[in-house]
């Protein structure tokens, strides 16, 4: 299934006032796959979403553009024009975990803040 393999994300975000800090989840993090293919997910504080799939060469990568909504501290609901699924989200220190109700997960790592 294409959105289970990206993992592309819906909804508004869903935030509290401008002083409160940015979700755990802003920022960028990469799958902790050890093979050449690797997923990166970059948050922003605006509920933008990108998702760049990286392959090796001579292989292209693919970009995709989308938004993110998280309700109840862990419940991130994603999604996009073809369909929508919810995962249980936990950030613990630098790390990413992701499941499904089917009990598909995944692992990520976040990657250091460009300056």
């Amino acid at each position: 299934m294409r959105l289970r393999y990206a993992l592309l994300l819906l909804g508004p975000f869903v935030g509290g006032c401008e002083s409160a800090p940015p979700h755990p989840l802003v920022g960028a993090w990469r799958d902790a796959a050890d093979s050449a293919f690797t997923r990166q997910y970059t948050f922003a504080e605006d509920g933008e979403l990108e998702i760049a799939l990286r392959r090796p060469a001579p292989l292209s990568d693919t970009l995709f553009a989308a938004t993110y909504a998280v309700e109840h501290d862990s419940i991130l609901t994603l999604a996009d024009a073809h369909g929508s699924e919810q995962f249980i989200a936990h950030v613990r220190g630098d790390t990413l975990a992701l499941r499904d109700a089917e009990g598909f997960s995944v692992r990520f790592y976040r990657l250091p803040e460009r300056p």
